[in-house]
């Protein structure tokens, strides 16, 4: 966005949540502005193949629905400390 050429990797995962692919994803911060981003960004196709029409979804009230969205979210926070 800032027009920084450079950026380092922040690190390195695959689609834990979905694994909708094996592909290991690098995630870049722009040394100039922060911003961080894929490296290589994914074509429109590849972002078809990565998020199902489910990908994002309201949990139901029930057992099950309540028991989903908290693995998300423990998957979620792992990436994230990864």
């Amino acid at each position: 966005m800032c027009g920084g050429a450079r950026a380092s990797v922040v690190f390195r995962q695959t689609d834990r949540l979905y694994r909708t692919t094996e592909k290991l994803f690098a995630v870049v911060r722009c040394e100039r502005c922060g911003l961080m981003r894929l490296e290589p960004q994914p074509t429109p196709q590849e972002l078809r193949r990565y998020y199902p029409e489910t990908y994002w979804f309201a949990p139901d009230r029930s057992l099950t629905g309540r028991l989903e969205e908290s693995y998300r979210r423990v998957v979620l926070r792992a990436m994230s400390v990864s």
